[in-house]
């Protein structure tokens, strides 16, 4: 299940009511089109782009449920290289609430190749402040993680699949 549109619309792993769920800025810069947003548009974004996506997911997983198949809930978002001006070396991170020892064997998996990898960086999970893991996975009693990729990574066709590679195998 893919968003197909940027974050700067509506963040999809921020509850509704985050005051970042519709940001004015990202970083340093400034997002011109929320601004002074009226509550009908923003009720829309949430109408037509957030809920479906969430309500999409839950039925996903309810399906698999019902079928007695496996679930985990994989998020996979990028971060900058360099945030407020500070280089970020870390290039992959894996967070995680509740599943830990899933979060543990990604983690054990991505260090067996030359990469620099952490647990809950460059961000935690925030249960008042995310979606994904807290709401779809450790409520359900999922595993659930989200994987960051630093996002100088990921420029390229070729750059995707060798970590998809890298991923792949390990979900």
């Amino acid at each position: 299940l893919s968003a197909n549109y940027s974050r700067l619309l509506i963040d999809l792993n921020r509850p509704r009511h985050a005051p970042d769920s519709i940001p004015l800025q990202s970083e340093i810069y400034p997002i011109p089109g929320n601004r002074e947003l009226d509550e009908a548009t923003r009720e829309y974004r949430r109408q037509t782009l957030f809920k479906p996506f969430h309500a999409r997911l839950q039925t996903l997983i309810d399906e698999r449920i019902a079928k007695g198949l496996p679930v985990r809930v994989v998020g996979i978002h990028s971060f900058t290289p360099v945030y407020y001006g500070q280089p970020r070396p870390l290039e992959v991170g894996v967070l995680f609430g509740q599943a830990q020892d899933y979060a543990q064997r990604l983690l054990d998996g991505l260090q067996a190749h030359p990469l620099k990898v952490a647990g809950n960086q460059p961000y935690k999970i925030d249960p008042l402040g995310d979606m994904t893991v807290p709401v779809h996975g450790d409520a359900r009693g999922l595993e659930a993680v989200l994987i960051e990729v630093r996002n100088d990574l990921l420029r390229s066709p070729e750059a995707v699949s060798r970590w998809a590679g890298y991923l792949a195998p390990l979900l």
